[in-house]
């Protein structure tokens, strides 16, 4: 992400806080997913209809105005438009919409995965919640851990190890790997985020964290908009200080 980029985002970002307009926007462009994770209400191939073409998401994005966008599911790549919903999203305001996409990596490959960062997807977030074989178990797809080993690699290596992420959710079965986790994302050279999922809407209760110990997270609108904003921090200024040369001299010059 270029300076000046990085600087437009920033700028549309405390805009929309002033002016109440979201900073992050989740698309769920398809409620079929290929896995059928334990701790999740979607999962298995849904007969969907009117699903939303390409034209409203950018319709969508053009109302909303907002900086980041997570294109997601279900399982997005099991849509056969997906490539052009990113296309829609990026054709906004010049394509000034950090786009992240959010995959089980089933079905992600060498070849989709250079059409959608072409498209405009500027980091994949794929889910990892155990480093081994015990992720196929909770994802109720067996050969996926193995799949994710050989295409990570791969493509992190690609990429410049970059733009691929890994994202777990946390609950009490995989509490005790968050650390094996972080080592499994070090080890194929790529970052992790973890997140975590309210009782009140999950289906294993046993798997999960009790409302009482979530409430005081998702209850409060200003934890939520400091999660978007230090989300922000870290797509935006992060590389804007990893540019230093740059840096000193827009700092220099204000």
């Amino acid at each position: 992400m270029s300076l000046t980029q990085s600087l437009r985002i920033l700028g549309r970002a405390l805009r929309n806080y002033i002016i109440e307009k979201p900073l992050v926007v989740s698309f769920e462009v398809t409620h079929s997913c290929t896995c059928n994770c334990l701790h999740c209400v979607m999962g298995g191939i849904k007969e969907e209809k009117d699903l939303l073409e390409p034209a409203g998401y950018t319709a969508l994005v053009s109302s909303l105005r907002p900086c980041v966008v997570q294109v997601s599911g279900g399982e997005p790549l099991l849509r056969p438009e997906v490539v052009d919903i990113v296309k829609a999203i990026k054709k906004y305001h010049n394509g000034l919409i950090h786009v992240i996409l959010v995959t089980n990596g089933s079905l992600l490959n060498k070849e989709n995965y250079a059409e959608l960062k072409e498209a405009g997807v500027d980091r994949f977030f794929v889910s990892l919640d155990f480093p081994n074989e015990k992720h196929d178990e909770f994802r109720r797809h067996p050969g996926l851990y193995a799949h994710l080993h050989e295409i990570i690699l791969r493509l992190a290596a690609e990429s410049g190890y970059d733009d691929i992420a890994l994202n777990s959710a946390i609950t009490r079965l995989n509490l005790p790997y968050l650390i094996d986790l972080t080592n499994k994302a070090e080890e194929w050279g790529v970052s992790i985020s973890y997140s975590t999922y309210g009782l009140f809407v999950r289906k294993i209760k046993t798997s999960l964290f009790t409302p009482k110990k979530t409430w005081k997270c998702y209850s409060s609108k200003y934890f939520i908009e400091t999660r978007y904003i230090i989300f922000l921090f870290l797509i935006v200024i992060i590389p804007l200080i990893k540019q230093d040369c740059l840096w000193e001299d827009y700092v220099n010059g204000l």
